[in-house]
């Protein structure tokens, strides 16, 4: 379940190999940088009723989460083509994100996506 953002900043990412896999690394997009500091400093990852705290690499070339991103990605099973949204919250001393996951599963044919209501594949949802 999705919740509406509440104005903060944030990024998107759809997920691949190297953020649900062996590396497991979570590189943020140089776009966010400006709202992050550049230095190593605490952060936490909250989803539904949990926080995972993990450390945001702000001192490299690659600004990322640390390895304990794994255990974020690994308890919510993510996979590649899932999505996440990271909304920076504001308040406390580490950078705050809420998380909120997109499964980025595809139905295997258009019958399987079809509703009780008639709708199926060949009609898009269009995301504004």
């Amino acid at each position: 379940m999705t919740e509406p953002l509440s104005g903060n900043p944030y990024f998107a990412c759809i997920l691949t190999r190297a953020n649900v896999d062996r590396q497991f690394q979570l590189v943020i997009p140089r776009s966010f940088y400006p709202e992050l500091p550049a230095a190593t400093v605490p952060a936490a990852l909250s989803c539904g009723n949990k926080t995972w705290v993990v450390s945001y690499l702000g001192d490299r070339e690659q600004r990322r989460f640390d390895g304990r991103w794994r255990d974020f990605a690994v308890d919510h099973r993510l996979k590649v083509g899932d999505a996440c949204v990271f909304e920076l919250m504001h308040g406390g001393g580490s950078l705050n994100f809420k998380v909120q996951i997109l499964d980025g599963s595809v139905p295997s044919s258009p019958v399987a996506a079809a509703s009780d209501d008639g709708s199926s594949s060949d009609f898009p949802i269009t995301i504004d």
